[in-house]
This record gives C-alpha cells, sequence and structure tokens, in this order.
C-alpha cells in the first residue's frame, strides 16, 4: 500500500470520485456488507464525508467471490445493520457486475457518529483524535462520546489472542462474523449492466499499525 499510495492529512479536501472497500459478504438488495468486524472502513468513509471529501452520490464499490454475494439472512433474522455501517452501491464478482437499486439501497451514514465512538477508540486512532481536536475548536464545543467502553465491533489488538471467553461476542445490533461463513452465491434478480467508464481516484487515510 506504500509504495501505491501516500497517506492524506485533515487539510487535504481532494473530491474523491469512488470508494472500494472490501467485503466478506454483501447483500445484492439492500447493499448491506460484512467486513472484518473493526469498523475502520467506515470511519474512514465517515471521515471522508466529515471532511466533504465524497457525499451521498459517491458510489461505493467493493469486490467479492460470487460465493460472498447472499441475499438470505444477511443481516440475520432479527438484527439490523447498524447506522454508521457503509452500504455498497456497486458489486463486481469474477463473473457479473451488480448494481444495488437505490430504492431499496440502505442509507449511507453522513459523516462521523461521534456517540458511537468510545475513549478507546479514539486514543488508537490518530486522525480521529485530530478531527476532533479541530471540530472542537472551529465549534468552541465538547463533543460528547459513547459512555460504555466501546460502542463499535471489538478494537483489533494486533499480536494478541483473543479472550475465549469473549469470542463470537458482538456490539449490540451488530452483524455476527459467523454470518459470512454462511455465503451462498445470491439467488435475487439483479440487473447486470458493464461498470461506466471514467477515472477514480485511489485513497489512504493514515492510522497506526
Amino acid at each position: 500500500m506504500k509504495e501505491l499510495a501516500e497517506p492524506m492529512t485533515l487539510e487535504d479536501r481532494t473530491k474523491i470520485d469512488m470508494v472500494v472497500v472490501g467485503s466478506t459478504a454483501v447483500n445484492p438488495e439492500t447493499g448491506a456488507r460484512v467486513g472484518k468486524g473493526e469498523g475502520f472502513a467506515e470511519l474512514e468513509y465517515g471521515i471522508m464525508r466529515q471532511l466533504g471529501m465524497i457525499d451521498e452520490s459517491t458510489p461505493v464499490v467493493t469486490c467479492v467471490h460470487d460465493c460472498q454475494v447472499i441475499s438470505e439472512d444477511l443481516p440475520p433474522t432479527g438484527q439490523v445493520m447498524m447506522e454508521h455501517d457503509v452500504p455498497v452501491d456497486i458489486i463486481v464478482t469474477p463473473t457479473r457486475t451488480i448494481y444495488v437499486n437505490p430504492k431499496t439501497r440502505l442509507p449511507k451514514p453522513a459523516g462521523i457518529y461521534w456517540h458511537l465512538l468510545s475513549e478507546q477508540k479514539i486514543a488508537q486512532i490518530k486522525v480521529l483524535r485530530q478531527l476532533k481536536a479541530q471540530i472542537e475548536r472551529e465549534t468552541g464545543s465538547t463533543i460528547q462520546l459513547a459512555e460504555q467502553e466501546e460502542a463499535l465491533p471489538p478494537l483489533a489488538k494486533r499480536g494478541e489472542k483473543p479472550d475465549s471467553r469473549s469470542r463470537g461476542r458482538a456490539a449490540p445490533g451488530a452483524i455476527a462474523p459467523g454470518t459470512a461463513q454462511k455465503a451462498v452465491e445470491a439467488k435475487a434478480d439483479v440487473e447486470e449492466e458493464p461498470l461506466p467508464s471514467g477515472n477514480s481516484i485511489s485513497t489512504r487515510l493514515s492510522r497506526p499499525q
């Protein structure tokens, strides 16, 4: 990644033409997606929305295998996607290109939802601390964070083995990681068209390794 992109600062206001996100599983009807469960894609999307680098019309694209496109039980019955989750507009597989119907696609987050972020999450991501401080300086008010220790999916702890007692748990309302293992080829009747031509810009917001 370091060879292909340059870290961007909060002062950068480059307009992004397309956002590409990774997915473990994705729903072709609603655009709902499951990632690795760490919430970094959502945070990067929220930061770019907050800075005006992207807007509601900026297409969100994901590339997956056909078996990762599922329309049943995503999200699982009785569960919903969280408000910070980023749905996709276009799904590209080795055999087809799927355009999610805007009428059935879930809403995109409008920016950073600070009330879902804990002090723990903020402490781990420098760019979030900088953005929070910048907004507080500009507005003259203090941003209120989540009261609980972690409102977003559990923060990945590099080099540490997960506690067996907490293995498999997820934040309230979040999609369980095991959902991706149930992926089957979607049976939904979806529109398939070639990708539109045009330029896209690749960007990367730096975070601690």
